[in-house]
C-alpha cells in the first residue's frame, strides 16, 4: 500500500527474525517480522499515521 501510494519507493520484509529483550522485567523471545521502509523525508509522518492508524 505504501508504494502504490507513492509514499514509499520500496518496502523490504524480512520474515522469521527471532528477537530476545527483556519486558517487564522478564526475558522475552518473540518471532518478529522486519520491515525497511525507503522514502523520502517529507513522506515519514504520513508514513508514521499510516501504520499506527
Amino acid at each position: 500500500m505504501l508504494v502504490e501510494n507513492h509514499l514509499a519507493a520500496c518496502v523490504n520484509i524480512l520474515p522469521n527474525i527471532q528477537s530476545i529483550y527483556e519486558w517487564e522485567h522478564k526475558i522475552v523471545n518473540d518471532a518478529e517480522v522486519l520491515l525497511f521502509i525507503k522514502t523520502r523525508r517529507e513522506h515519514y509522518a504520513t508514513i508514521e499515521q499510516t501504520l499506527l492508524g
